[in-house]
């Protein structure tokens, strides 16, 4: 989060509260127009949904803790990520009736899950003449993704790419990070096929 926060004195305007479980952000004197990362974090916080993310090897979702397995696409089935949402879902009209099973929702009193395993996510390879995406820029681009699902209604696809334009945002923002391919994955725009 502090690196999503942008920062020079991230550490002091993030605060943890264990109780809670909850991230609270001082934005006092950051212009949120001129940081993306600052106006993301801002949206997550004002608003009056309840975002979760946790980093580790399992999520919580409505129908329990699911697997997290880190080494992602070795295995067709494995993921190391997922951000589940409440929301009707056009990628689940194939399903009959259409609808998200318990293990694609988040845990009840969340409105949307982001979770990831970043075990291994270090050493992934970029298919890109750039440097794999940081840690950072995945956070980022999910969060942003579930902002846009949660607050917006917008189906994955339209939220994806709400994301990817946020994403966007940000790098041209951090120019460090155009070293790195984006938390969307190589390219700025996403492609849907039939």
């Amino acid at each position: 989060m502090r690196d999503i926060l942008g920062t020079n004195d991230a550490d002091k305007r993030l605060t943890f509260d264990a109780t809670t479980n909850t991230i609270r952000v001082d934005l006092t004197g950051i212009d949120t127009s001129k940081n993306e990362g600052a106006a993301l974090l801002n949206d997550l916080v004002t608003s009056g949904n309840k975002y979760d993310l946790s980093v580790g090897p399992t999520a919580q979702t409505l129908a329990g803790a699911i697997s997290l397995d880190p080494k992602g696409k070795k295995n067709k089935t494995a993921i190391d990520m997922v951000n589940l949402d409440n929301n009707p879902d056009d990628r689940y009209n194939t399903v009959k009736p259409p609808r998200k099973r318990d293990a694609a929702r988040p845990a009840p009193g969340i409105d949307d899950e982001v979770a990831m395993n970043i075990s291994g996510r270090a050493t992934r390879e970029s298919s890109t003449n750039l440097k794999p995406a940081t840690t950072e820029s995945v956070v980022f681009h999910e969060l942003a993704e579930a902002y846009a699902k949660v607050e917006h209604g917008k189906q994955y696809s339209d939220a994806h790419q709400e994301a990817i334009d946020r994403e966007t945002r940000v790098r041209d923002q951090r120019p460090y990070l155009k070293d790195h391919n984006p938390g969307s994955g190589p390219g700025d725009r996403v492609i849907i096929k039939k």
